[in-house]
């Protein structure tokens, strides 16, 4: 059963931000300025995949060792299973923030208008926090309230999932656009 609600989780977060966040994105600033995608160029290419692998693998490692780290530290079972939980969301919404632009560092995708963003963002955040720290809800899962050291290490781990990717950004374009 909890693989399936971890499966769901990727479902009520990755799918309205690819149907609505990603879709009311503004342009690049330079799009007018770059060559067109040459016909024969496969839509799906090796460097798109390679690099969405690498998200994964890294996301997926990330949670692990928050895991590995909750039974090492003898948190037991339920909170190891909350702090997984929370790191996945957490990585999740990494992965939508900084794959909003290859090209803006994280302070300006903030910046950038995204009505949807916001309001996925927003929706995430709460649905976390009631799933943890609302007794019937965290009675559902399993979960236990997390101490804030806890969750500080889920944040840390979600948003380093990301850490190489703003690194690639700055040595691909130079210096990022905030």
């Amino acid at each position: 059963v909890i693989p399936l609600v971890f499966g769901e989780v990727f479902k009520f977060i990755i799918d309205p931000a690819c149907t609505t966040v990603f879709e009311a994105e503004t342009e690049e600033a330079d799009i007018m300025e770059r060559k067109p995608r040459s016909i024969k160029t496969r839509l799906f290419n090796t460097k798109a995949d390679t690099i969405s692998d690498i998200q994964g693998i890294v996301a997926l490692a990330l949670v692990i060792v928050v895991y590995l780290y909750a039974n090492s530290m003898s948190l037991g079972i339920d909170t190891a299973r909350t702090m997984a939980f929370t790191t996945i969301v957490l990585t999740n919404i990494a992965l939508i923030i900084t794959n909003r632009s290859w090209k803006l560092s994280i302070i300006g995708i903030f910046r950038r208008p995204n009505k949807a963003f916001w309001q996925i963002l927003t929706l995430a955040l709460i649905a976390l926090l009631l799933v943890i720290y609302v007794p019937p809800l965290s009675g559902l899962f399993q979960f236990t309230a997390l101490a804030p050291l806890d969750l500080l290490i889920c944040l840390m781990a979600g948003f380093g999932s990301i850490i190489w990717f703003e690194v690639c950004k700055v040595v691909k374009h130079g210096r990022l656009v905030a």
